[in-house]
């Protein structure tokens, strides 16, 4: 092909092409002129062929250059007559094979003769994907909502997505579609525009808005997948996912399928904010407890002085690896290398307050592990104090954190799962560990923390108190540690967010199960909309209003009411509806 390239022809071949990584399809164009005094004919070829393969030929030689590997679109080729001084501009699409190596395929295009002349061949390596387009950050302008910045559960808001181009050259003509088949959100426009953007890692947000409406009943915490389908310029698409994050660090997580929610101690207009309180067990520092002989990579099993109720699952045994994790149950797995919570390459009952390859056993630094029954309190205590990330030399970071486990006897929950609540005292450096539960069957959990940080939270931080529940949300302050819970009150609180665009949560309790209504009315004393009726059980619960009425259409901006009643007690509060 070379040398057919060095000869004299009375055609020249000229290609350009463009070719995208994402979906390894590409275009090739020819531009063919007849630099003769006649007229030429033949058939024209388009073969894709691929360098450093190893390939027997009919021969038995081997031939490791130039493996054709397809003809575009077929064999046949494409019969040409050009008179002199003629040209022919056409063009073929192609698809590379998966096993194909892009930086080894070239496209070959050449004129063959009646008497099997080639009079002339181009040649092409698959051009660089000139705009590698992909998904860089997102943010959140909720105008339609209550104006923090981030898509929560019950707002509608405009939506940018900022698209990052690794290419030299610059991809104009931008624009991209944005789609998720999640139950939780509503796309209420998919497409938008793009300014041109600059090569060399440059990226620009969208000029027009998506926009994206979050319902009420999406739980906070939650990470939305979706679909960014890309375009530029002529025939360039790519597709890319990336998640949507739902809710604000103020916010709490939850709850995940099974009823777990997730609370931070920053969290302190919920009544079951953790507040941070280090309980040193640590006998070489003091503490009342006992140290824990643990190697690189051991699991060991301590017995519980109650039973702790995890995920549904019940057992008196508590698993404790060295890698930073604890599990409910028995289990001798070590599992040092962390994923995201929940994951079947982790261990069953897990419960992660720094999941990752870390070293008790290491030489420098006094790593040590602890644990303490702190029968007054009712709670099981495990403290991992300056525990080391494994490195070759044993000299990582020392982190320093604990466990505290509740006895559900005297910390009771609405599904009689105990709660846990995990403190850190030091980390050093940037987390690298997982932090969350998950349930036996490695089916169902809570990610609080890995790879990123949960968009419902502050993330992991020195000082930091993080408890999982199955109580929901409720105003007021902790019951303090140890204390016997009493029955639950008849309460309403007040909702949040309040003043609300999109939607808004109302949160109650009831002393024991029975008849109760839980409604919204307008200030004519209208119903608006009956949010629960019949039935309810005990303890508190809560019900969202997304500002519709019976009939599911949006009533207009104003104060509204809404009314708890029970027998002959009702309570009432007030919500401000923003249109």
């Amino acid at each position: 092909m070379s040398q057919r390239l060095a000869l004299s022809s009375p055609l020249t071949i000229s290609l350009t092409g463009t070719y995208n990584s994402g979906n390894r399809q590409g275009r090739v164009a020819a531009h063919i002129v007849n630099t003769s005094t006649g007229t030429v004919s033949g058939t024209l070829h388009f073969v894709v062929t691929e360098n450093g393969v190893p390939y027997t030929a009919p021969n038995g030689e081997r031939i490791f250059n130039n493996v054709m590997r397809d003809m575009l679109p077929d064999a046949n080729g494409q019969s040409i007559s050009l008179p002199a001084g003629g040209t022919l501009d056409t063009a073929r699409a192609y698809t590379l094979g998966s096993g194909w190596a892009a930086d080894s395929c070239c496209i070959v295009v050449f004129v063959q003769g009646s008497g099997n002349e080639i009079y002339q061949a181009g040649k092409q390596y698959i051009p660089p994907d000139r705009s590698f387009l992909a998904f860089r950050a997102d943010s959140a302008r909720d105008s339609i909502g209550n104006l923090n910045g981030r898509l929560q559960p019950g707002e509608t808001g405009n939506y940018f997505v900022s698209i990052v181009n690794m290419n030299p050259t610059a991809a104009t003509a931008v624009s991209a579609t944005i789609a998720s088949t999640d139950t939780f959100i509503q796309i209420l426009n998919g497409s938008a525009t793009y300014p041109d953007i600059p090569g060399s890692g440059a990226s620009r947000f969208n000029s027009t808005p998506f926009v994206v409406r979050v319902k009420p009943t999406c739980p906070y915490g939650r990470w939305v997948p979706v679909t960014l389908t890309i375009t530029a310029t002529t025939d360039y698409t790519v597709t890319r996912t990336f998640r949507l994050g739902v809710g604000a660090p103020e916010d709490y997580i939850g709850k995940d399928p099974y009823g777990y929610y997730t609370y931070e101690n920053l969290d302190t207009r919920f009544a079951q904010s953790p507040p941070y309180s280090w309980v040193e067990i640590n006998p070489n520092r003091g503490g009342s407890g006992t140290l824990l002989t643990l190697g690189d990579d051991q699991t060991v099993q301590q017995t519980l002085p109650f039973s702790m109720k995890h995920y549904g699952t019940t057992s008196t045994t508590l698993s404790v690896s060295s890698n930073g994790w604890l599990a409910v149950g028995s289990t001798s797995l070590i599992v040092n290398q962390n994923e995201e919570l929940p994951t079947a390459t982790g261990a069953p009952g897990m419960i992660a307050a720094y999941w990752c390859d870390l070293d008790p056993a290491a030489a420098t630094g006094g790593g040590r592990v602890a644990y303490y029954n702190d029968a007054a309190n009712h709670r099981y205590i495990v403290e991992f104090d300056s525990v080391q990330i494994y490195s070759g030399n044993r000299t990582g970071r020392p982190q320093t954190f604990q466990y505290i486990i509740r006895d559900p006897v005297y910390y009771p929950t609405p599904t009689g799962d105990g709660e846990i609540i995990l403190q850190y005292r030091v980390l050093n450096g940037a987390v690298s560990g997982t932090i969350g539960i998950q349930n036996a069957a490695m089916s169902v959990g809570t990610n609080y923390f890995f790879p990123f940080v949960n968009p419902a939270t502050y993330g992991p931080a020195n000082g930091r108190a993080i408890k999982f529940t199955t109580v929901i949300p409720t105003s007021g302050v902790e019951s303090p540690p140890g204390a016997l819970q009493p029955e639950s009150p008849f309460a309403l609180y007040a909702s949040w967010p309040n003043p609300f665009r999109g939607g808004t949560t109302i949160n109650f309790s009831l002393p024991r199960e029975g008849q109760a209504r839980l409604a919204v009315y307008n200030v004519a004393g209208q119903l608006v909309r009956t949010l629960a009726e019949g039935v309810l059980p005990a303890g508190p619960q809560s019900r969202s209003w997304d500002g519709r009425n019976q009939a599911g259409r949006e009533v207009p901006g104003g104060v509204y009411f809404y009314r708890l009643s029970i027998g002959d007690r009702t309570l009432t509060h007030k919500a401000v509806l923003v249109r």
